[in-house]
């Protein structure tokens, strides 16, 4: 069983995944701007993902996968990429 976080799983390509991934074996975190209502092993979270500091303390978790469908600028995609490669280590 895997614990996975899914930045934009509320969006056009994340939603699609969620529902893939709904009734497996792993437990799913998904996080979405508005409050939203888990079910099996889906676990909404609120926060703004491209929020530093919310993203820094999910990451805090631990996960094994990370899926990230979010839309970032190259600076932003710099930035992102060191974090979320870092929460790996």
């Amino acid at each position: 069983m895997a614990k996975i976080l899914l930045l934009g799983g509320t969006g056009a390509m994340g939603m699609h995944l969620v529902q893939l991934l709904t009734n497996t074996e792993h437990h799913v975190v998904v996080t979405s701007r508005r409050s939203r209502q888990g079910h099996d092993n889906i676990t909404y979270v609120l926060g703004n993902a491209h929020d530093d500091i919310f993203l820094r303390s999910l990451l805090k978790q631990g996960f094994e996968v990370i899926v990230d469908f979010m839309v970032y600028n190259t600076l932003e995609f710099q930035k992102r990429y060191s974090l979320l490669l870092g929460s790996c280590e």
